[in-house]
C-alpha cells in the first residue's frame, strides 16, 4: 500500500476562486486579486484573520456585510460573495483599479464647473438611492470616492460602508464617528441625526471640488470642531468670484447648520445649478482650483500616510509591552484611541463660541506660504510620524502648517475590518440603479455553519 501524503481538501473559497497577488494590506487583513473559476472573472477579495477580531469587530463587520448585500446601484461598490471559514473571512467585491477621484482630477488637462457639477450630480443621485433604502453612510470623503478604471474619468463608485447604519437604528448621543473636516455639526454636538449628515459631507466635497480647498480648515482639531459646530465658513472672494452664483447657493443648502433646513438629496438634484447648460458651466474654468486642489490633495495624502504609520507603531508598542492576549491588546488600543478622540470632541464642546471674524484661509493658499511638503519623500514618513506623535497616543495633534487633519473620530481604518475602499465614478448623465435581482450577492457560504446559506434578501448572521 502506498504511503503517500493525502491531498489537502480545498476550502469552500478555494473551490470557487483562485487567489492572485496582494494589492493591499491592513492590520488584520489583506486584499488580493482573485479569479472566479467558473467564469474566469477577476475580482478583489478581502481576507480577514478571524483570530484577530473582537466581538465588537465582528459586529461592525456583520453590519457592513448586511448593508452591502442589500444595495444594488451602479455607483456603489458591489459585494458579490461572502465566505465564512473556520479561521478566515472572505469578502469578494468588484475590482476597482482607477485610484482615488481627487488624484485623477488634479491630473486632468482641463477641468471646469461642468465637470464638478457632473460629479456632484452622481453623488447626490447615489445618496438619494441610499437614503431611500433608509441607510446613512456617515463617512463620505475623498478617500471613499474611487474610479473604476484608469481609462474612464466618468465611472466612480462610493466605497467603505464600515460606519453605515440604518437610519432607524440611530439614537441621540451616538458615539461620534466620521472624519474631521467632513463630519456634520449635529454629530459633534451629540444630537439625534439621520440622512442629513451625508448631505453635509457632500457639501464639503462640493466646496473642495469647486474651490480646491476645504470650507473648514484649522491645524488644531479643537478649533476645527468649533468652526464646524458653528457652521463658520466663507466663500473667499479671491477664490469664488469667478464661480457661478448657483454653485455657491447649492453649497449653502448643503452646509446649513440647521439640520432640519438642510436640503435632501432629491431636492438638491432639482436645484437650478443642476439644470444649467453644460455650455455655460464649461466656460467656468476651474484650472486655478485644480492647482489649489493639487496642493490640498498632496497634504491630505501625506497626512493619511503619516497617521497610518503612527497607528501601526502604536499597535506594535502595545503588542510588545502588554502581556494579555492579542484580543485584549486590540480591545485596549481601540478603547484608548476612542477615548482620546472623544476627549477632543468634548473639549471642543466646552470651548467658547467662535468670534465673528472671517474664517481663516488654509495657510497653504496664502501668498508666500511655505511650499514644504508639496512634494513629499515618503521615505521620510516614519521619522516624521515619530517626531510629531508628541503625546505617544497615536495622533498628530499639532503639526506643520501644511498638513490637514484627517484622522477618523472613532475607529481608524484597518483597526476595524472594513471592506476595501474600492470604487468611484463621475458622469454628467446620472446612471440609474440596475435591476435589484441582477446585482445581488450570490450564495453566502459558511464552513463554520453549514446551514448559513442565505440569499441577499435574508439577514446574514455571523458567529462571533
Amino acid at each position: 500500500m502506498g504511503g503517500g501524503q493525502t491531498k489537502q481538501q480545498k476550502t469552500a473559497f478555494e473551490e470557487r476562486y483562485t487567489l492572485k497577488e496582494v494589492i493591499g494590506k491592513g492590520a488584520f487583513s489583506e486584499v488580493k486579486r482573485c479569479t472566479l473559476n467558473a467564469k474566469k472573472t477577476v475580482h478583489a477579495v478581502k481576507i480577514i484573520n478571524k483570530s484577530a477580531l473582537t466581538t465588537e469587530d465582528m459586529t461592525l463587520l456583520t453590519n457592513e456585510i448586511n448593508i452591502l448585500s442589500m444595495l444594488s446601484h451602479p455607483n456603489i461598490i458591489h459585494m458579490s460573495e461572502f465566505v465564512d471559514e473556520k479561521n478566515k473571512l472572505y469578502i469578494v467585491t468588484e475590482l476597482v483599479e482607477g485610484g482615488e477621484l481627487f488624484d485623477r482630477i488634479v491630473r486632468k488637462e482641463t477641468y471646469s464647473e461642468k465637470d464638478a457639477r457632473g460629479l456632484v450630480k452622481v453623488l447626490l443621485s447615489t445618496i438619494a438611492y441610499l437614503h431611500d433604502q433608509k441607510i446613512v453612510h456617515r463617512d463620505l470623503k475623498p478617500e471613499n470616492l474611487l474610479l473604476m478604471s484608469t481609462q474612464d474619468d466618468m465611472n466612480i463608485k462610493i466605497a467603505d460602508f464600515g460606519l453605515a447604519k440604518y437610519e432607524d437604528k440611530l439614537i441621540e448621543g451616538e458615539v461620534p464617528c466620521g472624519t474631521p473636516g467632513y463630519v456634520a455639526p449635529e454629530i459633534l454636538l451629540g444630537k439625534k441625526y439621520g440622512a442629513e449628515v451625508d448631505i453635509w459631507s457632500i457639501g464639503v466635497i462640493t466646496y473642495i471640488l469647486i474651490a480646491g480647498y476645504p470650507p473648514f480648515y484649522e491645524e488644531d482639531q479643537k478649533k476645527l470642531f468649533k468652526r464646524i459646530k458653528a457652521a463658520k465658513y466663507d466663500f473667499h472672494k479671491q477664490h469664488w468670484e469667478n464661480k457661478s452664483k448657483e454653485s455657491i447657493d447649492i453649497i449653502k443648502h448643503m452646509l446649513c447648520k440647521d439640520q432640519k433646513q438642510r436640503w435632501t438629496a432629491k431636492k438638491l438634484l432639482d436645484h437650478p445649478w443642476m439644470h444649467q447648460s453644460e455650455q455655460e458651466l464649461e466656460k467656468n474654468s476651474l484650472s486655478g482650483s485644480q492647482v489649489t486642489l493639487r496642493r490640498f490633495n498632496a497634504r491630505r495624502r501625506f497626512r493619511a500616510a503619516t497617521q497610518a504609520i503612527i497607528l501601526t507603531n502604536r499597535i506594535r508598542t502595545l503588542i510588545g509591552n502588554l502581556t494579555a492576549t492579542l484580543h485584549a491588546e486590540t480591545a485596549e488600543y481601540k478603547k484608548g484611541l476612542a477615548m482620546v478622540m472623544r476627549e477632543d470632541v468634548d473639549a471642543a464642546s466646552d470651548d467658547q463660541d467662535l468670534d465673528q471674524s472671517e474664517s481663516s484661509v488654509p495657510i497653504f493658499l496664502l501668498d508666500g506660504a511655505s511650499k514644504q511638503n508639496s512634494s513629499m519623500d515618503m521615505s521620510e514618513l516614519p521619522e516624521y510620524a515619530s517626531n510629531n506623535d508628541n503625546n505617544n497616543n497615536g495622533l498628530i495633534e499639532s503639526t506643520k502648517p501644511s498638513l490637514q487633519p484627517a484622522v477618523a473620530l472613532v475607529v481608524p481604518e484597518d483597526v476595524s475590518p472594513n471592506l476595501p475602499a474600492l470604487n468611484k465614478s463621475v458622469s454628467e448623465s446620472v446612471s440609474q440603479p440596475e435591476s435589484p435581482e441582477a446585482d445581488k450577492p450570490k450564495i453566502i457560504r459558511s464552513e463554520t455553519n453549514p446551514d448559513m446559506q442565505l440569499s441577499a434578501s435574508k439577514s446574514m448572521l455571523l458567529k462571533a
